[in-house]
């Protein structure tokens, strides 16, 4: 008897398609089952996330403004789970259009797809995909949910000045504040001048300096005060501001009691004291910033 297989195998970029036979021999040794209980526990950890209690009321602000400025822990889900939210809702359902999330990091940016791709249940580079320098993984046409670096959206920009390729821009992680990142936030505010109607923006920051972002963004409709979104036949707020409460896990601080003249060092003695004195079964994570290996 064959048993078909409903998932996918996530493929991952560059990797060639594996021939295989799609039937399985239920003699051999190792049979190989649909992994139903794989797509529940994503669905169960998608739902964990802060942000899973504010997907309504963030799917409407997105409906009603023209700007949302999300504010939120890190780690609460906003990298993941607002491009899928937008394409969950149907922002880009029998469109070519995109829905772009931008990041400071070519690391992040194909990570992140890659995770998104594996909640989406699909191939990476088919409806999740990611677009860095000198390299790209995507299908014109059919991805919806397209990351890519900061810098990449400003050469897009060369070809494309109003962007009329996407649907919806997220901002990711707009509180680092580099060059690019400004130059993005003046870009995109001229285009939602020019595009009155048919672009979404959101600014997504980790943390709490959202007003900044508000006051900028408050006099799009200055020139129209009664900017309307012929889809939805409903005027349309300039900026509004959404703060996700709550982290995934409870996050405590300690510091030193004496400063230190190399805390990589430091940071090398306490993960082997961590190691010793903590139970087994956790990870420990270091993050030594700018330091060349």
């Amino acid at each position: 008897m064959a048993i078909p297989s409903k998932r996918a195998r996530f493929l991952k970029p560059g990797e060639e398609d594996l021939i295989v036979s799609e039937e399985i021999d239920e003699n051999a040794e190792g049979l190989v089952v649909a992994n139903i209980t794989g797509i529940r526990q994503i669905d169960q950890q998608r739902q964990s996330l802060p942000t899973f209690k504010w997907r309504s009321h963030f799917l409407y602000l997105l409906e009603t403004s023209r700007v949302v400025v999300v504010t939120g822990e890190t780690g609460s889900g906003k990298s993941t789970q607002l491009p899928q939210y937008i394409y969950e809702a149907g922002w880009v359902k029998g469109t070519s259009k995109y829905i772009a999330v931008t990041q400071p990091r070519r690391v992040a940016a194909i990570t992140l797809a890659t995770r998104v791709a594996e909640e989406k249940d699909c191939r990476l580079g088919n409806e999740v995909g990611y677009l860095i320098r000198f390299e790209d993984c995507f299908k014109s046409g059919r991805t919806s949910i397209l990351y890519m670096t900061d810098g990449m959206l400003i050469q897009e920009m060369t070809r494309d000045p109003l962007l009329q390729n996407y649907r919806v821009i997220i901002l990711d992680e707009v509180h680092e504040r580099s060059l690019q990142v400004d130059l993005l936030l003046g870009l995109v505010k001229k285009i939602l001048r020019k595009r009155l109607n048919d672009l979404r923006v959101v600014i997504s920051s980790a943390t709490l300096e959202a007003q900044n972002f508000i006051d900028y963004f408050k006099d799009l409709n200055l020139r129209d005060s009664s900017v309307l979104d012929e889809t939805i036949g409903k005027s349309l707020t300039p900026v509004s501001h959404l703060h996700v409460e709550g982290r995934q896990h409870p996050v405590n601080v300690f510091y030193l009691q004496d400063p230190t003249p190399c805390y990589v060092t430091e940071a090398r003695k306490t993960v082997f004291k961590l190691h010793e004195n903590r139970p087994l079964g956790a990870d420990i994570l270091t993050d030594c910033l700018q330091v060349i290996l």
